[in-house]
């Protein structure tokens, strides 16, 4: 893939949220061939031109403060990129929200779009673990965070709460093939990226037309899941790093950000490490009624992507 400084970005991974996203933004910087955006989530062609307002508890203190609405600062988010390297991003909203499918169409036709899949169900319930963990889900039960779905996305929450709504990746991937040719869309799966990193990494290389066996040197995984073992400090770290506090207001004084963004990952896989443990898995209830939810969908993306997915029906 040859730059042509034609377009704003070269390509962008569509999501699907708690699907491996934040794990490739950070992986795909390795390459000597790619730039990221410096803001990993700018949300740009989803939120173009409007004014960034959810309002679930602590949305506005989480990945939505940092989402950029205008063409120049998002070009903005690029600056320091070498002439031929290939600009790329990673936004989660972009998958279900139509009106990102419009505006990439708009401002960068030749994209080249990523989109990594989990098992709807896995993932429906991991966002939902997702916001336990940074105790802004009040429910104890998944059933009841699932029951107040609708009225949470009528009353304007964030993306992150729709849980079960965010899983029809058939219905959302037919949006974008109705826009985008079949050969500027690669579609990959969240259990390949756990199996074999590597090899993802290469089938991304070859899909973008750069040189294969850039690696990370570690098997980390971004942005992962779990139960505090330790809510106080869970607590003192989410504070630290999302709230506005004297820590935050010096990091903006004295770096840029992108020294804050990195001493702010850092922060958070060494929480990982030590004070995360692995959260219970679904109620069988609650594993059926989304399998009911999403079978027809399911079936449509077998079809789509010519890949048996079966065993997200079981």
């Amino acid at each position: 893939m040859t730059k042509q400084h034609t377009e704003p970005v070269d390509f962008i991974i569509l999501g699907a949220a708690k699907a491996g996203t934040t794990s490739l933004y950070h992986y795909l910087k390795v390459h000597p061939r790619i730039c990221m955006s410096r803001i990993k989530e700018t949300m740009f062609f989803s939120l173009e031109g409007r004014k960034v307002e959810f309002l679930g508890p602590g949305d506005m203190q989480s990945a939505y403060r940092y989402a950029v609405t205008s063409i120049k600062d998002y070009e903005a988010c690029f600056h320091g990129c070498g002439r031929n390297m290939l600009r790329g991003e990673a936004s989660p909203m972009y998958l279900h929200d139509p009106r990102a499918v419009e505006n990439i169409k708009r401002h960068a036709p030749s994209a080249r779009l990523i989109t990594i899949l989990r098992n709807p169900v896995e993932r429906a319930y991991s966002a939902y673990m997702h916001l336990r963990r940074d105790q802004r889900e009040p429910y104890e039960k998944f059933s009841d965070a699932l029951n107040a779905e609708q009225e949470r996305i009528d009353k304007g929450y964030g993306d992150i709460w729709h849980y079960a709504s965010l899983g029809f990746y058939g219905q959302q991937l037919r949006h974008y093939l109705d826009h985008f040719s079949r050969d500027q869309i690669l579609i990959l799966f969240y259990e390949d990226l756990c199996r074999d990193r590597d090899g993802v990494l290469d089938t991304i290389y070859r899909f973008l037309d750069i040189e294969t066996g850039h690696y990370p040197g570690d098997d980390t995984r971004h942005n992962s899941g779990g139960i505090a073992k330790n809510e106080r400090l869970h607590r003192f770290v989410y504070q630290v790093l999302q709230g506005d506090n004297w820590f935050r207001s010096l990091m903006q004084r004295l770096f840029p950000e992108s020294v804050r963004t990195r001493v702010a990952t850092g922060i958070r896989l060494f929480e990982a490490r030590v004070n995360l443990k692995k959260y219970d898995e679904i109620s069988p209830e609650d594993k059926a009624y989304l399998i009911d939810l999403y079978r027809s969908d399911i079936e449509e993306l077998q079809q789509l992507v010519g890949r048996d997915l079966s065993h997200w029906l079981q």
